[in-house]
């Protein structure tokens, strides 16, 4: 043959059902499928591949070589497909057996896939059995074995959500379908269920749930309320937990004496300091017999009772010293101060005193105002007194008026008065020296302009006897009631001048205009007249149209008139006409529309012209013209004339219009002959209507003409020259002019071409009694006509010829003729074809005994047929030679030189011709070997008691025997060595010895099984040591059992070694190099040996250490008399003890230290010592005290003790004890020196020369020493004066009321006389009418200090006798108005 055959198969898919069918490529394989299903196996390679095969398990299925050739092995024959297209194998109705590797091998070109798949039955049945359920934490194991039907099964266990692995006391069978728990824990509780699963589907089992005892463990206690002290009469809950099952009983113990209290909790009431001690709880678990316990000391104290806050002293007056108290009832540690619920600031203003007991101002201010509290604690509780309120007396400061300045006729004046003053200050009003009104508020209604004036407020303070007075000055004014904007003049006329005028009705101060709300922005057209009243425009425009307004004011009002519209008249502007922008079709409407901007508007006028009209015709009148159905003789120009009525002018406008008929149809036609492909043909587009343009487009798309196509007679004609297939499609021309545009209906184009490109598909070689099918095709239009004809003989006229069960005779040339009826072309192709018979037998066979490791061996394959070619594979795969396997005898004979392991496997050989293959039955080969490598259970650690599985293996054909030895003694026979009930006699070496009936060899391994007892009690110890800062401490870890490893944690977190903690060898002992604050936490200890794993109970390690950062609070400036507090303080733990020293001599103990009061020599050096018992460390603090001489008394004093006024007058400042200044105070600020006062050079005297008024206010000196400021009391200096200017008032008129005020300082005393008789002693006197007419009444003032008198006097004068016939009404009313006239008199003289 002229090729080398390999690989053939043919079969056609289509002659099997397809059956629930799954495809599986190397994306998906390995794929699993369920039994019964069909499967296609799709290699999809990326190259064509001439010559290959599919194999299963080294078995050939399938050949396939050139030029189609597909030879299917008898033995899958009817089981498996192939697919010469797609090189695709399908198995159909896939059953377990069928389970396997896939292998697509390329021989031309070479290439290789293998694809796996595994035919799985269903999981069912599963079941699930457990040794023992009733098991006890670290003692006890258990075995769990599940079940199941199904190909194949893989187990997985799950303990309650968690997946099971493998571990130090977990382990599996060989196919995990057992499980095994050696010193099973709590955790392993369950429940435990098996999944048994394939690939296709999975079945749980049955969940088991263990029942493990454990415990007590993990021991906590919690405390309610968890504090380091309680208050004695507290009462305190218990709790105690531990993990355990059962659940564990509970004793609890008072320092180590059983307290008969049984539970986890106990409950303890009204605790006082003589059960302060440690209480234990002890845990028991009845069924591990395991015993834990933890403890807690508690300590009670006892608790301050009441706090309260009491003055000392008078009441606060600003400047002067005040005290508060803090009375406390219990025992107290500490006292502090609130103020407003704020811890007080210690300032120069403030200091404590008496174990801060005492609270000393020695300067009251107002920002000491506020709500004081005391609280006193001890290290159990902590009381805070009752709010304690301090309100500081002082004023009145000046006082301030509130009302107009300016007010309006005919309105009401409202003026109010204010002074800061505590308690308040009394309000007295003056207009100019009239006393008008008392009280904070003055009204007066219907004011008019001779009520304009002063206005004084006299603020007065009963208590500090404090005056200040203010002075208001108001006016009283008219309003504004109308303004208005009128024309002056001629209306506003475009480009003429144009006048507005502000009118107003009232006293006007000033006018502004506004146009449009805005100021109006004057420029060099707009002028204002030199009072605002007149706006002129020169010229006015149409920017100046807008809303204009005039406002006019004064000080009390304001008034703004009505808006005035400014429009000014203009026009018309050129007019503009609207109407259609391009020449319009015969029949549309038309419309023109004519504007121009005007005011008033405008009147329009239409005029036409045309080339045959006479002139120009007159249309009609108004702003729109309309012409219903244009016609041709409608084009023209249209004029548009507007005119305006009040400006008498006018303008003008024109706009032509054009008419012009439509296209109404459009039509492409073919000339001459049909198209034919590469002949000339034409195209013509026929167009009714005028027409300015023509263009072509095919398929939609714009045609343009090439080197093959052109147009003609203004693009009316179309030519191919020649025309070809690509011409084909859908040609249109579209026509337009001006007013229209018209597309043709759609002409398709097809162009007639073949026959070409002949072909025949079909085999050319085939076996005898093959059917064979060959098609013929050819490319044309319209399609051909076929003749076949076979040796020059026509056998058929049909496009597929059939020949049925060929012979060799058969083989032969195949003509197909096709003929086009159209284009009149024929053409033809040829076809040979080949018949050949099959092999019909393929077997391999050993030539030389069976194979023996290391020694040459041969295959033959013996062939019953013609063979063309012989190839091996093995276990499916191509076999290819090397330099240890060969073939010769034209490939019938496999050498092997030699045969090693690694040949194990299904050999077969495949035998081809060009139409058939077939494939030797599987013939295995084992290479006999070993024993080798024998393997045992890895040296094992087993719990005390329990069961263990030794097992053993060794790698051998055939299989070996066993024997088990132990310590030299033989003690089984088997792969395996069970040993229950282990002791530690048990303990030791194991050996498994194997041996090879057929090699003779023999081999063996040793494992060590050691037996080890569980850990149950665990403990950290720290012996007698204290953990001290900065000192090396050691923890201790001890365990009942051997440990193997012991790890440590602090606060639940795994300690590691460092350069601050060192370990001992395995960890028993902790070490801390140098103790720090990060080391404060709970330790514990955990101890691990090979069967079991135990925790300790909490250590916790508190760091002592101190005393450090000793400090003293305290003063270091103090006054004779004084008593001093210092407050000592130092960290520490525990807490340190204080001592005292002054000047290195003990003086007390305690963190507080109180001197007596003070002298001279109490001056010095005040040293603390703090100590701690524990880490038997001293630390002090020192400060140094300065005590000085108080100021015992700063007084002011007057001189001489009357000041009055323009009298000279001094201040001398007095003071009791050494000082460094004097300074001197007015009102709380420092003093400011005017012309009438002087100063001496030591500060102590002030003199006034003269003494004044202006000179009244509360002096206060301030002497100072190095410590602080010493402030008198305030003298209060009242300039005294009067009485002058006395003047009589009457209140009510009947009876009269008179009243008699005086300018005086002090207030004056009054005394009335009527007609030389004293009738009273007070400032006010009441008198009937009668008893007034014709007495001569004096009011006298008298100055109390000055002795000063002053008297005023009027006379009533006698009316006369009355009438009889006059009336009382007439008669007191005559007698009021001669009184008012009298007194009015009086005060004008």
């Amino acid at each position: 043959m002229e090729y080398i055959v390999a690989f053939a198969l043919f079969l056609h898919l289509i002659l099997y059902p397809a059956l629930d069918a799954v495809v599986v490529t190397s994306a998906n394989s390995p794929a699993a499928v369920r039994v019964g299903q069909n499967v296609t196996l799709m290699a999809n390679p990326n190259i064509t591949i001439d010559a290959g095969s599919w194999s299963f398990n080294s078995d050939l299925v399938v050949f396939f070589y050139p030029p189609d050739k597909v030879i299917p092995s008898e033995g899958y024959k009817n089981k498996m497909i192939f697919n010469r297209t797609d090189y695709s194998l399908t198995v159909n109705s896939a059953q377990v057996d069928d389970s396997g590797d896939y292998i697509l091998n390329g021989a031309e070109p070479f290439y290789h896939k293998k694809l796996t798949l595994s035919v799985q039955v269903p999981v069912s049945s599963v079941s699930l059995t457990v040794s023992a359920t009733n098991l006890v934490e670290f003692n006890d194991s258990v075995t769990l074995n599940c079940s199941g039907l199904g190909t194949p099964l893989r187990y997985r266990w799950i303990n309650n959500t968690a997946v099971v692995t493998a571990k130090s006391r977990v382990r599996f069978n060989d196919d995990r379908s057992s499980l095994t728990i050696e010193g099973v824990s709590r955790f392993d509780e369950g429940p435990f269920l098996c999944n048994v699963s394939n690939d296709l589907s999975y079945e749980e089992s049955r969940r088991v749930v263990l029942n493990i005892s454990y415990g007590p463990s993990n021991v906590m206690m919690q405390v309610s309320p968890d504090k380091m002290v309680y208050m004695s009469g507290s009462s305190v809950n218990l709790s105690c937990s531990a993990e355990s099952k059962p659940a564990a009983s509970y004793t609890w113990l008072f320092d180590g004496t059983a307290l008969n209290m049984f539970g986890n909790h106990l409950q303890l009431t009204n605790l006082q300091s003589n059960q302060s001690g440690e209480y234990t709880c002890l845990i028991h678990n009845s069924v591990t017999l395991r015993y834990s316990e933890i403890s807690r000391r508690l300590r009670f104290v006892d608790s301050i009772s009441a706090v309260e806050v009491r003055q000392g002293g008078g009441p606060p007056i600003l400047n002067k010293m005040f005290k508060l108290s803090c009375v406390v009832t219990g025992p107290v540690e500490t006292i502090r101060w609130m103020m407003n619920d704020n811890y007080l600031p210690q300032d120069n203003s403030t200091f404590l005193s008496d174990g801060n007991k005492t609270l000393t101002f020695s300067s009251v201010d107002t920002s000491d105002n506020g709500g004081y509290r005391c609280i006193a604690t001890n290290v159990v509780s902590s009381k805070t007194s009752m709010v304690y309120n301090v309100t500081v007396n002082y004023g009145p400061n000046m006082p301030l008026i509130s009302g107009p300045s300016i007010i309006a006729t005919g309105s009401t004046i409202q003026l109010s008065c204010s002074a800061d003053s505590m308690p308040p200050a009394n309000y007295t009003w003056y207009f100019g020296l009239t006393m008008v009104a008392e009280g904070a508020n003055y009204r007066m209604d219907s004011v008019r302009r001779n009520n304009s004036g002063n206005y004084t407020c006299s603020a007065s303070n009963d208590i500090t006897s404090v005056t200040k007075k203010v002075t208001k000055e108001i006016m009283v004014i008219d309003l504004i009631t109308s303004v208005d904007v009128r024309v002056s003049g001629s209306p506003p006329v475009d480009e003429e001048q144009f006048m507005l005028t502000c009118e107003a009705q009232g006293t006007v101060y000033g006018r502004h205009w506004m146009m449009d709300d805005m100021e109006l922005q004057l420029n060099n057209r707009t002028t204002l007249s030199s009072d605002n009243s007149t706006l002129t425009f020169d010229p006015v425009l149409r920017s100046d149209n807008g809303d204009y307004k005039c406002t006019a004011s004064n000080p009390l009002s304001n008034h703004t008139s009505q808006g005035f519209d400014l429009l000014v008249n203009y026009g018309p502007m050129t007019p503009v006409i609207a109407g259609p922008m391009h020449p319009v079709s015969t029949g549309y409407m038309v419309t023109l529309n004519c504007s121009a901007d005007s005011r008033p508007p405008c009147t329009y006028a239409w005029y036409f012209t045309n080339a045959s009209a006479n002139g120009r015709a007159e249309l009609g009148s108004g702003w729109m013209l309309m012409i219903e159905e244009a016609t041709p003789s409608n084009s023209g120009i249209y004029t548009c004339v507007a005119t305006n009525s009040v400006t008498k002018l006018s303008s003008n406008a024109s706009k032509e219009l054009m008419v012009i008929d439509i296209i109404t149809a459009v039509m492409v036609k073919d000339i001459g002959l049909p198209p034919i492909l590469n002949m000339t043909f034409t195209l013509s587009c026929n167009v009714t209507g005028p027409v300015d343009s023509i263009h072509w487009s095919k398929n939609g798309s714009y045609l343009h003409s090439d080197g093959r196509r052109s147009f003609s007679d203004g693009n009316k004609t179309l030519t191919f020259s020649p025309v070809m297939e690509s011409d084909n499609g859908h040609y249109q021309c579209s026509a337009s002019n001006a007013v229209s545009s018209l597309t043709s209906p759609v002409f398709q184009l097809k162009v007639n071409y073949g026959p070409e490109n002949m072909d025949i598909v079909g085999p050319s070689t085939v076996a005898t009694g093959t059917n064979v099918s060959f098609t013929c095709s050819a490319s044309s239009w319209p399609p051909s006509t076929f003749t076949w004809s076979v040796s020059g003989s026509d056998v058929a006229t049909t496009q597929v010829l059939m020949k049925v069960s060929v012979t060799p005779a058969d083989s032969g040339v195949y003509t197909c003729t096709a003929h086009n009826n159209v284009t009149g072309y024929s053409n033809s192709a040829t076809k040979m074809l080949t018949v050949i018979d099959r092999i019909s037998q393929v077997v391999v066979e050993e030539a030389d005994g069976p194979p023996l490791l290391n020694k040459t061996f041969d295959l033959s394959c013996n062939v019953t047929g013609p063979v063309d070619y012989i190839y091996w594979m093995k276990d499916g795969d191509y076999l290819y030679s090397d330099d240890r396997i060969s073939t010769s005898n034209r490939n019938m004979t496999l050498t092997f030189h030699p045969v090693n392991r690694s040949d194990d496997g299904n050999y077969q050989c495949v035998a081809m011709n060009a139409v058939s293959n077939l494939t030797s039955p599987k013939h295995p080969l084992l290479v006999n070997y070993g024993p080798w490598e024998t393997v045992m259970t890895a040296s094992q650690v087993k719990i005390l008691g329990s069961n263990v599985t030794l097992h053993c293996s060794a790698d051998s054909w055939p299989p070996t025997v066993f024997m088990w030895y132990f310590n030299h003694t033989m003690v089984g026979e088997l792969p395996w060595l069970e040993l229950a009930n282990l002791t530690l006699a048990d303990s030791g070496n194991y050996t498994c010895k194997t041996h090879n009936a057929v090699t003779g060899l023999n081999s063996s391994a040793s494992t060590h099984l050691q037996v080890v007892a569980p850990l149950t009690i665990v403990t950290v110890d720290a012996g007698d040591q204290l953990p001290v800062l900065d000192r090396m401490f050691e923890l201790t870890c001890s365990a009942n059992s051997e440990t193997t490893f012991i790890y440590w944690m602090k606060d639940g977190v795994m300690i590691s070694g460092n350069s601050s903690v060192d370990f001992s060898e395995g960890n028993a002992t902790m070490t801390i190099e140098s103790v720090t604050h990060e080391d404060k936490g709970m330790y514990k200890c955990t101890a691990i040996n090979q069967v079991s794993q135990k925790t300790s109970p909490e250590y916790y390690l508190k760091v002592n250490f101190g005393p450090d950062d000793v400090s003293i609070s305290g003063p270091e400036l103090a006054e004779t008399e004084d008593r001093v507090v210092f407050n000592c303080s130092a960290s520490s733990w525990p807490p340190s003890v204080f001592s005292w020293y002054f000047n290195d001599t003990w003086v007390g103990n305690g963190s507080q230290y109180t001197t007596g009061p003070l002298s001279l020599e109490d001056g010095g050096n005040y040293t603390c010592m703090a100590y701690n018992n524990v880490t038997e460390i001293n630390s002090s603090a020192s400060v140094e005290m300065k005590v000085v001489e108080t100021i015992s008394y700063v007084m002011v004093k007057p001189n001489p003790v009357v000041p009055e006024d323009s009298e000279d007058f001094s201040l001398s400042c007095d003071v009791g004890g050494p000082y460094n200044s004097i300074q001197w105070l007015r009102d709380s600020r420092p003093l400011v020196l005017n012309s009438s006062m002087t100063i001496s050079n030591d500060s102590k005297v002030v003199s006034f020369k003269p003494l004044t008024v202006a000179n009244d206010g509360e002096y206060q000196c301030v002497a100072s020493n190095i410590l602080k400021e010493h402030v008198s009391k305030a003298y209060n200096l009242l300039a005294s004066y009067g009485p002058s200017h006395v003047k009589i008032t009457m209140t009510t008129q009947n009876p009269l009321t008179l009243k008699c005020l005086a300018a005086s300082q002090p207030p004056s005393g009054y005394e009335w006389l009527i007609d030389g008789e004293v009738k009273g002693t007070d400032g006010k006197i009441t008198l009937s009418i009668l008893e007034a007419l014709g007495s001569k009444i004096t009011c006298q003032a008298k100055n109390p200090l000055t002795n000063v008198t002053v008297s005023a006097t009027f006379v009533v004068p006698d009316v006369g006798a009355a009438s009889p016939f006059q009336s009382q009404l007439d008669l007191a009313l005559t007698v009021i108005l001669a009184l008012s006239l009298s007194l009015l008199g009086s005060w004008i003289h």
